[in-house]
């Protein structure tokens, strides 16, 4: 499955999705999979990825009890970790099981075992992936590169009109 394979570099070192993205129907399960080893933390790897839509909505639910509080970013770095995080020094956190979520066991392990610092520099990793994601849609044509956000309101749209004091 996706977690197996490895996304690649192109030749001019930008992140791609694996090949398996262009096969019909099941290569949508590629398209947005980026992942990386991590070796920043001295005498151990990690493997973490981008999140799917499902974790990405886990992450919400597990941190609502914390809204409104003072912990709330550490745990929502936390959860971002859990989600992302494939293997510790080779070995998978919790092996994943078709159909069985495992996130919460996940999210647990890494806020009663871990520090800020090494939930601190995976979060970092994982938010790069994610911001990278973008970056290969646009290389792929998917997404424009020019940025430009189109206005869904009548009244948004920019108009030729200059303001009386020319500002």
């Amino acid at each position: 499955m996706k977690n197996k394979e490895q996304s690649t570099v192109n030749p001019l070192g930008a992140e791609v999705f694996p090949e398996e993205w262009k096969q019909p129907f099941e290569g949508l399960l590629y398209l947005g999979y980026l992942h990386k080893e991590i070796k920043k933390i001295p005498f151990h790897t990690f493997v973490v990825r981008t999140l799917t839509v499902n974790e990405k909505l886990e992450i919400t639910l597990v941190t609502k009890d914390y809204q409104d509080t003072v912990g709330y970013g550490r745990a929502y770095r936390a959860a971002v970790v859990a989600a992302g995080l494939e293997s510790v020094d080779g070995r998978e956190l919790i092996p994943a099981v078709k159909g069985t979520n495992t996130f919460r066991q996940k999210f647990e392990y890494v806020i009663n075992s871990w520090y800020d610092g090494v939930i601190d520099v995976l979060f970092a990793e994982i938010d790069a992936l994610e911001g990278q994601v973008f970056k290969v849609l646009q290389e792929i044509g998917i997404l424009p590169k020019d940025n430009s956000i189109t206005p869904i309101f009548k009244d948004e749209q920019a108009s030729g009109d200059t303001p009386k004091d020319g500002k």
